[in-house]
């Protein structure tokens, strides 16, 4: 009788693990990243769930300061389909083991529970469930090439969140995009958000996370120039853009300090670049402020780069923009996107313009890549895009100004009040990811 209670209990303990062996099943998991993660059984899912049996069993606690989350289903397994695996199986398990006897029973279940368990690593602060992420795009442009290399090259990915490209047609809309609701976050310009506190003092929109920090615009003639100053747009015909203020309010300060009243230049500025290119080709503007392509385009056809606005210096020209709530509610994720920009960014500044037009060429099919590779090869040739995503408030400072000057903004609102580089300085604070 002892020995048939015992070898009772043997078999019993071969299908049904003891509490020991199963919190042990249970213990801490690192989430990897990037796959997603169903909410009912806590195990990376590409797809719906199979059963919904299982939504009402699961559990996760929160991540700890550690980043370690603890997941339990039923029996206390790793998950709720782990677990009804383990009841399902029962019968099957009593068959394959043959129930030959106690010893070879108690061997398989000592491999099946305990020695095969796999070898478990440490989870990082940023290894936990992050929601995905809608990046609005405001609208396609060469300039913006570290926002699309982000996204081709996976490298928010692999910071572990997910992140869906909304794209843009009109600048303006995406920042009514983020306030809609319609997007988490936009790129674009801090110009933006001066004119949002400028109409609102206590606007919600903030920036973060910059990249292009110089002024992607040049002004092209017809033939070279050698020696041009800006002076010497007295007695000029200038096609300005009509697409965008901005490249207009810095210019117009460049202007000024160059000791010549902008008011005065003979200004054309209700027409495309496109048109003020093929204006300049036909003698009806001596020059014309364009950016990529048409500044390569322009000058296939004989024209020629007078001025380059990019050497004035640091100029806040395209970051992050969302809402202080979405800051604080998306924190996480936000970080691990800037930490996966300051990757690209990284890339971006020790790669060639060949690499760089080859991984963003998807998002430009109708430039052909010998062009697209000139017109990176001349973005990175003035310093166009920032080494890393801090926002230097000498280029917020220096938009403001010019902002100010052009009768844009009335007062100004300063840079603690629109823009938040202590999320980039928490995001990289000791993160030693910059391998490429």
């Amino acid at each position: 009788m002892a020995f048939i209670t015992a070898w009772l209990l043997v078999a019993m303990n071969s299908v049904w693990p003891s509490g020991g062996v199963r919190w042990k099943a249970c213990a801490a998991t690192v989430l990897p990243a990037p796959a997603m993660f169903s909410g009912t059984t806590g195990r990376p899912s590409s797809g719906p769930m199979a059963s919904a049996r299982m939504r009402p069993t699961m559990s996760v606690t929160p991540a700890t300061a550690t980043g370690i989350t603890r997941r339990s289903g039923r029996l206390g397994n790793r998950s709720c389909a782990r677990a009804g695996a383990a009841r399902r199986g029962r019968a099957s398990r009593l068959r394959r083991f043959g129930m030959a006897g106690p010893f070879p029973v108690r061997w398989r279940t000592a491999a099946r529970w305990t020695a095969k368990q796999p070898p478990r690593q440490s989870a990082g602060p940023r290894e936990r469930r992050m929601t995905p992420i809608t990046l609005q795009e405001p609208f396609r442009a060469v300039f913006y090439a570290p926002f699309y290399a982000a996204l081709a090259r996976g490298d928010y990915a692999r910071e572990g969140v997910e992140v869906t490209l909304r794209e843009g047609g009109i600048p303006a809309n995406a920042k009514d995009a983020v306030l809609a609701g319609l997007a988490d976050l936009a790129w674009g310009g801090p110009m933006r958000i001066l004119l949002a506190h400028e109409a609102d003092p206590a606007s919600p929109l903030r920036n973060f996370g910059a990249v292009v920090m110089r002024d992607p615009f040049f002004l092209v003639g017809r033939g070279a120039r050698p020696g041009f100053r800006l002076s010497e747009l007295a007695g000029l015909r200038l096609g300005t853009v009509a697409e965008v203020p901005t490249p207009w309010w810095t210019l117009q300060h460049d202007i000024r300090l160059a000791g010549l009243d902008p008011a005065t230049v003979s200004r054309v500025t209700d027409r495309s670049m496109a048109e003020n290119a093929a204006a300049v080709l036909g003698g009806r503007l001596d020059v014309a402020q364009l950016f990529e392509p048409f500044v390569t385009q322009l000058e296939d056809q004989g024209g020629a780069i007078w001025h380059a606005a990019a050497g004035r210096g640091p100029t806040g020209y395209t970051t992050f923009t969302t809402t202080t709530e979405r800051l604080q509610a998306r924190r996480a994720e936000f970080k691990a996107m800037l930490r996966g920009l300051a990757r690209t960014l990284a890339w971006v500044a020790e790669s060639p313009a060949e690499a760089l037009a080859d991984c963003i060429a998807g998002h430009f099919p109708d430039l052909p890549p010998p062009v697209l590779v000139r017109c990176l090869a001349r973005y990175k040739a003035v310093g166009l895009w920032t080494a890393d995503p801090f926002y230097p408030e000498d280029a917020f400072t220096r938009l403001e100004t010019a902002m100010f000057t052009a009768g844009a903004i009335t007062r100004k609102p300063g840079f603690a009040a629109t823009a938040d580089n202590a999320i980039v300085a928490e995001a990289l604070a000791g993160w030693q990811g910059r391998s490429r």
